[in-house]
């Protein structure tokens, strides 16, 4: 924020408007400001001293680089003028030229170029005048147009060396700077008003005044000398090590004490993880061998050893939540360690599950575990070793999906009869899974990686860490799905109905990998779904073309086996059957592989999923077209009695394909110019989007790139006469050319995706004037103007002399086009497009001239600024204040420090992985821009009272929910994410790092957090969140209430109904149109809406949450949300947009207006009702009114056509086809009546029937 701030100021005085006058030559003016401080102050002189040289070989970017910083120690004289004299500028030209010659002799006297002031400035620039921010001239007038304004002069007045007085100062600079805009009305005085802010925090607020080194560095971000002033940094640093070097003695004595501390803590730890995963209670420290299974506890050294220090030599590939490498132990055993990482943070539910289960497990088809190691953070390892591993048996032959989708072209492909084998190994190990170990066992992520190969390419089933026992396997409303998108039984992905069926979906689903060497699930470029294995197959069997879905290479020299392979490719389809009871149990599938009894007749299914469920339009069309052309064949010969019918699908299929063939677009202009341009990469050469230590310099990068991206667009305009590009797929393509290139000069790969956004750069015709093409700009400026453009800007820009008339007028030009525009919102547009003009079209030499590059494209980021200076002040003070204390108190504060550094440890942690944080660190318990506090524990056991049973408020996403009450006695809600809630660690990180920087009336809001490691409390270890506390509950306790509530809890009112819909279609909006990225909540239930005191709604649970930073669908990725409000294309497919949330608020709008559940079970746990069904079914049957709610019919005050309204709304948002619903802001236009509800569309499939496991519930 504080680069922008200074690029801004930059912008306005390098390019001022202002007509040439010249120079008088004498001057009995005296400058009225002492300009010795320029000798004295500590500035970087190093990027003027070959100003002359870099003049004369027209180094644009090293010049602009010196007058930006002559400008910005320029600017320290103006500062003290405003203090001395009360005004913002210099009374007269003659005055100007006086302080400048001055300016000039003492940068002289540095050895600096005796004309460096005049390349750089012209004296009028610095000339009062009252035409511009609000007419302000004077102190005073300031004073009048802004008020008192207590918070900004208390903000910038203290040292702003100190990095967040600096980060406070300059977002009040911004907000008062914001209310000079509204005061002006003139957009184009903005830049002015900022030059202002800039200036009186300078000389009247700030009270060190300009010359400060705070100032200097956070206000005019001077480049200060790092050299200046080390004597003094000396003094410190011997200061430091001298009172820290006098604790050393002491400190050697009492760490062997400390270390002692560290073992004791550490051998308690892996006594206590022992008791957790061993199923019989015994502790296992000593022997290691557990008796019962034969796993080995195994020593880290040893894995260290057997790893060779887990090189990448040894590496294998990565499994569910962790790496694999190989490792031969001290018997000469090969063996394969799971090296589970602390940033998978389902990792822990992943171990503890494997240990459990497969440690009892004993199959020839199944992948044995041998053993298992835990590292502490407290033992002496690098941080990065610190984690869990599983040891299992060496696989050499890698997995399946090596062999099937091989990367490496000297991989064999599998014969018939390996894969044969393969197939038949699978369907062992789940038979011994769910018929030979008692409870059974679902494995649940049966997918090609997870099957392993041995040295004879005989199949085991491996990666348990989602198995599930069947005693445990009831269904669950609030339990989250586990698996593989392209994997997940729809039955079980969109309702959690788990039973041994949904493996067997898996396993006909890998058959028919196995049987067609195609992959389950395939994504375009754009990263939509493009192609579905069980649609592809069952199309090609409709149409009696099954042979065609064989891979080829089975079929060479195995001809006599055709008919073996066509019942293996059957049993997969049937496995795979969308209805469950459709499907036969692994145990009737392998005696039907191996020809023990017949394949029976396939029922037919009701709909091919990948016809209608993906979000994308563009891919849904694909999609429709791909599975039309695949049942073509089969139509023309049913068919064949009506040939003009069969005339007119062909045309229509050459159409299609004419139209889908464009969408692989080839970029229109040539990217090679990023090789050739003498562009400065080293802005971007250590890029890390999420490092907020280094904001200003990616800021600076994305800046960068987006001048150096001017150039094609310039260039596509100069062929096309288009601004922008045609389509969103020509701007993916230009995009990832321009990433190439950028790659191949060794710069990060993430850069293009993380500094834009491909529809930033796509036609539109809502922006400034309606400018689309060139022709369109030529007619909206008059033609004086247009003409002095032409002229200007024609010539060779790297002339000093015709660079800022050219910007001058380019800048005349863009105010001429947002005043036309009429929208101050559109003033960038202009702007963009009055350089593409230049750059494009009006200059002689092109966009790819040294001129245009310095001159013109080089305003999209004018300032090439330096990243936000080190102060080491504090840090001084600091060490030496903690070595007095070390030495005073050591013994206590060893123990105080160690349980600080266990929470900072988890503290980094979070920081590392939250990317909604603009802070580097929490070294303050309040973040400056969030507001968010850090809270002692002690403090919440104080307000919750000792979290007691009465303060317990109910369940949340892993978590346990108390309340509290603050000191000034402000009611909160404590979240307590308990240590065994594994998936709370990720819920953390994401309701942190998004929440902290959301702000919405119906959102509830993140007052702070708190971590408790179990060295501080083991009872109450974990995370805690803070937030407003809503005094009403949640919606869900109104809707269905709990029997013991129900004479307590009173019906929702109509109206109370309709605020709450909207207040949650409101909130969405903002979520999704809103911020930047957009947040998709992926979690919306009556669960997660919560009731303030006036029965308002305010969306809560941010746990699941994402931000659509450029999110690509990736079919490994596992599902989160809450079954029976999942998306269908989300809970099968992984397609993740804001439809998916508008599914959700669709089921929840049908909650509260029939006051149903979105999904009953019996009194077997199985699914019964399903919400969507049954107002579908009425709304087809013309009784839609028999769906509403009893108690909003007898209100009233409700209005029937309303009420009508909403349900429909409901039923739409609710659809089972992505394109058929509204976005967020159409729905509530909807609900408000703004727009019509439009004619809904049919479903393919009634999603609640035929889809469940028993007979009585289809």
């Amino acid at each position: 924020m504080k680069s922008i701030f200074v690029i801004l100021m930059i912008f306005v005085m390098s390019t001022n408007p202002t007509s040439a006058a010249p120079s008088p030559s004498t001057n009995n003016y005296v400058c009225p400001i002492d300009m010795n401080y320029v000798l004295t102050v500590p500035w970087n002189t190093s990027t003027c001293l070959n100003f002359q040289e870099t003049l004369q070989s027209q180094n644009k970017t090293q010049t602009n680089l010196c007058c930006q910083t002559l400008l910005s120690l320029f600017g320290i004289a103006l500062a003290k003028n405003l203090k001395k004299n009360s005004l913002f500028q210099l009374p007269n030209l003659s005055t100007s030229t006086s302080c400048l010659q001055d300016f000039q002799t003492k940068l002289t006297s540095l050895s600096l170029h005796s004309d460096i002031v005049s390349s750089c400035f012209e004296p009028l620039q610095f000339v009062i005048t009252p035409n511009i921010c609000a007419n302000i001239q004077s102190k005073q007038d300031w004073f009048n147009k802004v008020g008192p304004a207590p918070l900004f002069n208390t903000s910038c007045k203290p040292d702003l060396s100190v990095s967040t007085n600096c980060d406070a100062c300059v977002d009040q600079g911004l907000k008062v700077q914001e209310k000079l805009n509204k005061i002006d009305g003139n957009s184009s005085h903005s830049k002015d008003c900022f030059y202002f802010t800039i200036l009186y925090i300078a000389g009247v607020v700030n009270e060190f005044g300009p010359e400060n080194s705070g100032v200097m560095s956070c206000i005019l971000e001077l480049p200060l000398n790092s050299q200046k002033g080390s004597r003094k940094k000396s003094h410190h640093h011997t200061l430091v090590f001298g009172l820290v070097g006098a604790s050393v003695g002491f400190i050697v004595i009492m760490f062997s004490l400390f270390g002692f501390y560290f073992w004791w803590v550490k051998r308690n730890k892996i006594e206590n993880f022992i008791d957790h995963v061993d199923p019989w209670g015994e502790k296992r420290s000593n022997p290691r061998l557990r008796p019962n299974t034969g796993s080995i506890w195994l020593k880290f050294d040893d894995l260290v050893k057997a790893t060779n220090n887990f090189s990448p030599q040894n590496f294998i590939g990565r499994g569910g939540f962790g790496t694999v490498y190989k490792g031969i132990l001290h018997d000469d055993t090969t063996v394969a360690v799971k090296r589970i990482e602390e940033s998978d943070f389902q990792g822990d539910d992943e171990f503890y599950n494997e240990v459990e289960i497969i440690s009892n497990l004993k199959h020839r088809n199944l992948v044995p575990l041998k053993g298992c190691c835990v590292v502490d953070d407290d033992e002496d390892h690098n941080h990065e070793y610190r984690t869990r591993y599983l040891v299992h048996e060496y696989m050499p032959n890698g997995s399946l999906k090596d062999h099937l989708f091989p990367h490496e072209m000297e991989k064999k492909l599998l014969t018939w009869v390996q894969r044969k084998s393969i197939i038949l190994d699978v369907a062992n190990g789940l038979v011994y899974l769910h018929y030979g170990v008692k409870p059974a066992i679902y494995h649940r992520d049966i997918k090609a990686t997870n099957i392993l190969l041995d040295e004879d390419m005989r199949a085991r089933v491996a990666d348990f860490g989602l198995a599930k026992q069947s005693s445990e396997s009831k269904s669950q409303l609030n339990t989250r799905v586990a698996g593989t998108y392209g994997y997940l039984a729809p039955e079980y992905a969109l309702y959690g109905q788990l039973t041994e069926k949904s493996d067997v979906y898996s396993f006909g689903v890998v058959v028919l990998e196995i049987m067609c060497g195609r992959k389950a699930l395939e994504l375009s470029s754009s990263g939509t779904t493009s192609f579905l294995i069980t649609d592809w197959v069952w199309s090609l069997m409709k149409c009696g073309n099954i042979g065609e879905a064989l891979d080829g290479c089975m079929l060479v020299d195995n001809g006599k086996s055709y008919n073996i392979m066509e019942r293996f490719l059957v049993v997969g389809i049937l496995c795979s059957h969308l209805v469950a009871d459709s499907r036969p149990t692994i145990l009737d599938a392998l005696k039907m592989l191996e020809g023990d009894i017949e394949v029976p007749p396939i029922p037919d299914r009701l709909l091919s999923l990948g016809n209608y469920m993906f979000t994308n339009g563009d891919s849904a069309e694909y999609n429709q077209n791909y599975y039309f052309f695949l049942s073509l064949e089969c139509l023309t010969l049913e068919l064949t009695m009506n040939p003009i019918l069969v005339f007119f699908l062909l045309i229509f299929v050459m159409v299609t394909d004419a139209t889908n063939s464009t969408r692989h677009s080839i970029c229109p202009v040539s990217m090679n110019f990023v090789h050739k341009v003498p562009w400065n990469s080293s802005t971007c050469l250590n890029f890390k989007p999420l490092e907020s230590k280094t904001k200003t310099k990616e800021t600076i990068c994305c800046q960068t790139l987006l001048s150096l991206f001017g150039i094609p667009l310039s260039e596509y305009l100069k062929k096309t006469s288009l601004f922008h590009f045609q389509n969103i797929t020509t701007s993916i393509s230009c995009l990832q050319d321009f990433q190439s290139n950028l790659t191949s000069l060794s710069l990060p790969d993430n850069l293009v995706s993380s500094c834009f956004d491909p529809s930033q750069f796509v036609t539109t015709p809502d922006t400034c004037v309606h400018i689309q093409t060139e022709q369109d700009l030529v007619h909206s400026v008059d033609p004086t103007n247009l003409a002095l453009l032409n002229t200007l800007c024609e010539p060779d820009l790297t002339d000093r002399n015709h660079c800022p008339a050219c910007v001058t007028q380019g800048i005349k030009v863009q105010q001429i086009l947002t005043k036309i525009d009429g929208n101050s919102s559109h003033s960038q547009d202009c702007f963009f497009f009055t350089i593409l003009y230049i750059a494009g079209i009006v200059n002689k030499l092109g966009p790819e001239s040294n001129g245009i590059s310095a001159c013109i494209l080089i305003l999209f980021a004018n300032l090439q600024g330096d990243s936000k200076k080190e102060h080491h002040h504090a840090l001084v003070i600091g060490l030496v204040a903690a070595s007095f204390v070390f030495v005073s108190f050591l013994l206590g504060l060893l123990y105080f420090w160690y349980k600080w550094w266990v929470k900072r440890t988890n503290v980094d942690n979070l920081l590392s992985h939250n990317a909604g944080s603009q802070e580097p660190s929490f070294s303050l318990r309040v973040r400056p821009k969030s507001g968010l506090i850090w809270f002692e524990f002690k403090d919440l056991v104080k307000v919750t009272d000792n979290f007691s049973a009465e303060n317990f408020v109910g369940r949340g996403g892993f978590s346990l929910v108390y309340k509290g009450i603050l000191p000034d006695g402000t009611i909160i809600a404590v979240k307590r994410i308990e240590e065994s809630d594994y998936l709370g660690d990720a819920e953390f990180y994401s309701e942190v790092g998004i929440v902290s920087s959301l702000k919405h009336r119906n959102l509830v809001p993140l007052r702070g957090c708190c971590v408790v490691g179990e060295d501080e409390s083991p009872e109450y270890s974990g995370k805690y969140l803070v937030y407003d506390y809503m005094s009403n509950g949640n919606l869900k306790d109104h809707l269905f209430p709990d029997m013991e509530n129900q004479n307590v809890k009173q019906s929702l009112t109509w109206s109370q109904r309709k605020n709450i819909i909207l207040d949650v279609a409101n909130a969405l909006i903002y979520l999704h149109f809103g911020v930047k990225p957009a947040v998709y909540h992926r979690d919306i239930k009556p669960t997660n809406i919560l009731l303030d005191a006036g029965m308002r709604a305010r969306v809560a649970d941010f746990g699941l949450a994402k931000q659509d930073i450029q999110n690509k669908p990736q079919i490994n990725t596992r599902v989160a949300g809450t079954r029976g409000y999942l998306a269908p294309e989300y809970a099968l497919y992984g397609q993740l947009t804001e439809k998916s949330d508008v599914y959700s608020f669709g089921v929840v709008v049908l909650e509260i207006m029939c006051g149903r559940k979105a999904l009953q079970l019996s009194s077997s746990g199985e699914p019964n009702f399903l919400i969507i069904d049954w107002v579908w079914s009425l709304m087809k049957s013309g009784k839609i009114e028999k769906a509403f709610d009893v108690s909003i019919l007898m209100d009233g005050n409700s209005n029937r056509s309303i009420m009508e309204r909403f349900l429909l709304v409901g039923i739409l948002c609710s659809h089972a086809v992505a394109d058929s619903r509204p976005t967020i802001l159409d729905a509530l236009k909807m609900l408000e009546g703004d727009i019509e509800v439009p004619p809904i569309p049919d479903w393919p499939i009634t999603l609640g029937k035929r889809m469940f496991t028993k007979g009585d519930s289809t």
